[in-house]
């Protein structure tokens, strides 16, 4: 498989993603890889800007031109957080949670975000990992909701070994993507994003609706609201979260 055979190393980049855009079109760069200790102008879904100190987190992207079935974003960023989690679950055996529309978190602090950017039919997946940002560093930025994996293992955790468990679950979770057979992509979603039969906040188009989550699949999500269903495109949905 392509991903992550042509990999880019650097130790300060201003983003990842912009370095990877500059090899779109280039199809012998599909699956390349950029991956850096430090970023300082890295983005997130609504432009947030973030900085880690150096060596403290794993930033990566992928450039991607996927089969004209698997070209949504949607289905690329649900694909990038299934990697992320189940990587996660097998090399430290800890449950974690893929948050409506990009995050990883676990026991409700999260852990990963993922920003899928799209030009025509070249897509560039970019993946912020917190691997040992010490506590302090979020509690200095003002972010309580933040965590870093080291805080679950004794274990060191080496970026390319971590990057490799996370090409292995990535590949593997492609090649189903693009074979069309989606049942067991869409089994994976529902359990790590335990939103099924839940009762969920759900914002579109402006207006905010409650009720039951009944369905969950790349081009539709169904909602229950007293008795009655409504449908939403995916990426429609601005939030989705589940109501405690």
């Amino acid at each position: 498989m392509f991903i992550g055979n042509k990999l880019l190393q650097f130790e300060q980049v201003s983003s990842t993603n912009d370095i990877a855009w500059q090899y779109a079109g280039d199809e012998g760069s599909n699956g390349l890889v950029v991956i850096a200790d430090e970023q300082l102008a890295g983005r997130g879904r609504r432009g947030d800007a973030w900085l880690s100190p150096p060596g403290s987190a794993l930033y990566l992207s992928m450039l991607l031109h996927p089969d004209v079935s698997c070209r949504h974003p949607v289905m690329l960023t649900i694909w990038a957080g299934l990697g992320v989690c189940s990587m996660i679950e097998r090399t430290l055996s800890i449950k974690p949670q893929l948050k409506w529309p990009n995050d990883v978190f676990i026991d409700g602090k999260k852990v990963c975000g993922i920003l899928v950017e799209q030009r025509l039919d070249w897509f560039v997946v970019g993946v912020g990992l917190n691997l040992a940002i010490p506590p302090q560093h979020f509690q200095a930025a003002g972010i309580h909701h933040a965590v870093s994996l080291q805080e679950f293992t004794d274990l060191p955790l080496n970026h390319l070994e971590v990057f490799d468990h996370l090409k292995t679950e990535w590949i593997q979770l492609y090649t189903e993507l693009i074979s069309g057979n989606h049942s067991r992509l869409l089994e994976l979603w529902q359990e790590y994003s335990g939103l099924l039969g839940k009762a969920v906040q759900l914002e579109a188009s402006g207006k905010v609706w409650f009720g039951l989550i009944r369905h969950l699949n790349w081009d539709t999500i169904v909602l229950e609201v007293d008795g009655n269903q409504t449908s939403f495109q995916p990426q429609a949905v601005t939030k989705l979260q589940i109501i405690t």
